[in-house]
C-alpha cells in the first residue's frame, strides 16, 4: 500500500502504469496486469472458488483495486518465470546490460 502512494507523488505516475513501464514491460511480462478488470472475458484465467448452498463453484472476482498496491498483481506461470529469472540474476534482465534492481538490497549467501 505504502508504494501506492509514494510512487505517485515521486514519479508523477499512477502505481499501475509505472509497473507496467518499469517491470512488467522490461521483462517482457505481457501476460501480466494489476487489475481484475484487465481480464478478457473468456479469457484463459483460474478464477476464484467458494463454497455456495453446499457445493464448490466460481465466484466472480473481487475488486480490489483500491488495495491494488498491497498484492493485486495477476500473472501467467510463464510470466511468473520471467519474474522469477531475473530474481536469480539478482535484478539483470535476461538479454541486456539493464538491471532492473540493484543487487545491494538482496541477501547475500555466506560464504
Amino acid at each position: 500500500m505504502v508504494a501506492g502512494q509514494i510512487i505517485p507523488v515521486i514519479t508523477g505516475k499512477q502505481w499501475q502504469d509505472f509497473i507496467k513501464e518499469r517491470i512488467f514491460a522490461p521483462v517482457g511480462m505481457s501476460d501480466s496486469n494489476t487489475s481484475v478488470a484487465d481480464f478478457q472475458p473468456g479469457g484463459d484465467v483460474a478464477a476464484p472458488h467458494s463454497e455456495v448452498k453446499g457445493k464448490l463453484q466460481p465466484i466472480p472476482a473481487a475488486q480490489i483495486d483500491n488495495t491494488a498496491p498491497a498484492g493485486a498483481i495477476n500473472s501467467s506461470a510463464s510470466d511468473m518465470a520471467k519474474w522469477m529469472i531475473v530474481q536469480l540474476g539478482s535484478g539483470q534482465i535476461p538479454g541486456g546490460q539493464k538491471r532492473l534492481f540493484s543487487q545491494s538490497p538482496l541477501i547475500q549467501p555466506k560464504k
